[in-house]
């Protein structure tokens, strides 16, 4: 069950959940319950969201709604939860699954489902964790880190089986339940071809740029660690790429810095640059945007937050939480290009060796049968 559409593979959410369900469709029978968005308000229809024509899904069971993405549910039963509900009370009295997997914000369904079939969270990153480490910038996110401290407890203890996308979010998330949780990391495609750097020494930021951690690191790039890189290397430039950009994201446009709206290729973005930086200072999981850039053989510098679940020998060499750090990183890799493609090389081979979409779905698979009490 999930409560964003898979398809387009919009967010990381989405792209995780597409994922896991091409690879999953090849070993299981999967009857998905998603939501649909509501009919247009111009009377028009709204777009459904289908998989791509080779996932062999058994069912796909859309349900209208604008039930939003929302890592604690609000108070009260709205019509919207009270109508994924019904869709899926009917579907396991019709046809009862081995195992049920819910993604983040479905987990509403949990109590009812947990007394019929196991259920497999995939919580992906810890809500409250995220908000703790905010608490320096807003402190009055307190009350409601202790309410989805309650809520993601409580989650751990009913599932059969939790899983997160990286080790820091287990292991807190664990701590709350009071049980195990799996660590189960992003994937992401290998590209079998790259396009030729870029001439000028060119460091990206990629990334939803409306998703308010992605703003919050843009901002502080250009203001404090961009200065400090030109100084060094006063021929760089900054491209920041992705869907969606803020009006806060739009106004750090200058002469070096440019803002590249919904690129159609974040392949050619990503393999033009010669550093990729992920200087962030909220949010939880693995950053797609370093996988991402590994996979274009692109050296990412990034901050401690971003490296969570990252192989460590691939990621703690350019890993820096202060500006000066941060900035003498980037500037020495942008000044030493056969070290900068060394250190790129490496990358690339991390993410083919330790972060595919197979390996991952597989892991998942595993866990899936286990809470079924299926062998293999």
């Amino acid at each position: 069950m999930s409560t964003v559409p898979p398809w387009p593979t919009e967010g990381g959410l989405a792209l995780r959940a597409a994922r896991f369900l091409e690879a999953l469709a090849n070993d299981w029978e999967i009857d998905l319950v998603v939501c649909a968005p509501r009919s247009r308000t111009d009377g028009g229809a709204a777009e459904a969201p289908r998989p791509p024509a080779p996932v062999p899904l058994h069912r796909l069971i859309e349900v209208e709604s604008d039930c939003q993405l929302s890592p604690v549910p609000p108070p009260g039963s709205g019509p919207s939860r009270a109508a994924l509900a019904r869709t899926v009370v009917e579907l396991l009295e019709g046809d009862r699954p081995a195992a049920a997997l819910l993604w983040p914000g479905a987990e509403f369904l949990l109590p009812a489902l947990a007394a019929g079939v196991p259920v497999v969270i995939d919580r992906c990153d810890s809500a409250t964790l995220e908000r703790l480490r905010g608490l320096r910038r807003s402190p009055t996110t307190l009350l409601r880190a202790a309410r989805y401290a309650w809520y993601e407890r409580r989650l751990v203890r009913l599932a059969a089986a939790t899983v997160a996308s990286g080790p820091a979010d287990a292991r807190f998330l664990g701590r709350l339940g009071g049980r195990s949780v799996v660590v189960i990391p992003n994937g992401v495609g290998i590209p079998a071809s790259l396009p030729p750097r870029a001439p000028a020494p060119t460091v990206v930021f990629t990334g939803t740029l409306d998703y308010p951690p992605n703003v919050d690191a843009a901002r502080f790039l250009v203001r404090t660690i961009w200065p400090l890189v030109r100084a060094s290397v006063p021929r760089a430039r900054l491209v920041i790429a992705g869907r969606r950009p803020s009006d806060k994201v739009k106004r750090l446009r200058a002469p070096d810095i440019e803002v590249q709206a919904d690129p159609d290729d974040m392949v050619d973005v990503l393999g033009r640059a010669w550093v990729a930086v992920a200087p962030m200072r909220t949010g939880t999981g693995i950053k797609n945007k370093v996988l991402e850039a590994w996979a274009a053989g692109c050296p990412v510098v990034m901050t401690s937050i971003a490296a969570n679940g990252l192989v460590e020998e691939a990621a703690a060499p350019l890993i820096a939480d202060r500006p000066e750090p941060f900035a003498s990183l980037v500037a020495d890799l942008l000044s030493r290009p056969e070290h900068r493609d060394a250190v790129g090389a490496r990358c690339r081979d991390a993410a083919r060796l330790h972060h595919t979409w197979s390996g991952a779905a597989r892991s998942l698979s595993a866990l899936l049968r286990q809470a079924a009490g299926q062998p293999g």
